[in-house]
Parts: C-alpha cells; sequence; structure tokens
C-alpha cells in the first residue's frame, strides 16, 4: 500500500479531457486563481491546441477591450448612496 494522496479530480479532468478542463478553468486561469500544477498544465495545452489557444486569446481581447471603453465612474451622489445602504445594513 502507498502513501501517495489520491488524485484531484481536476488533474483527472485535465488528463481525461484537456479540452474540457481549459474550457471550464480559463477565466481563473487568465485572473491567476489557480495552482501552480493546474497552470502548467493548461499554459502547455494552450501551447499545443490551436482552438484552445484562440479561445484565451478571445477571452483576453475582450477583456482588454472592456476595460479600455469601461473607464467610467459612478456620480458622486449615487455612490454616497450606495455605501449609505451598505452602511445602513451592516
Amino acid at each position: 500500500m502507498t502513501d501517495a494522496p489520491p488524485p484531484s479530480p481536476q488533474g483527472s479532468i485535465a488528463k481525461d479531457n484537456p479540452c474540457g478542463f481549459v474550457l471550464s478553468s480559463v477565466y481563473a486561469y487568465i485572473d491567476g486563481h489557480l495552482e501552480v500544477s493546474e497552470q502548467v498544465v493548461i499554459k502547455g495545452h494552450l501551447a499545443d491546441c490551436p482552438p484552445c489557444d484562440r479561445l484565451y486569446r478571445f477571452e483576453i481581447s475582450v477583456r482588454s477591450t472592456v476595460a479600455k471603453c469601461c473607464c467610467e465612474t459612478a456620480p458622486t451622489s449615487l455612490r454616497d448612496k450606495i455605501l449609505g445602504a451598505l452602511r445602513a445594513e451592516s
């Protein structure tokens, strides 16, 4: 009997269905919310899978476009109203 830990569900998914793993993890990957081992798996898969790499690049492009176009700030009166409501709740 070995003392090795059981395989993680994500490790199994990454091995058995790498495209599915990338599709389900692309946002967490972009946001840097994955373990280093998962990042390595995704990075390697993106290098070898043009369809998944296109999806990844598309998501990066969308985020960049949104960041450039959505730079308005809320009016001070609205901010004050929301902050007042939040303070009243706590």
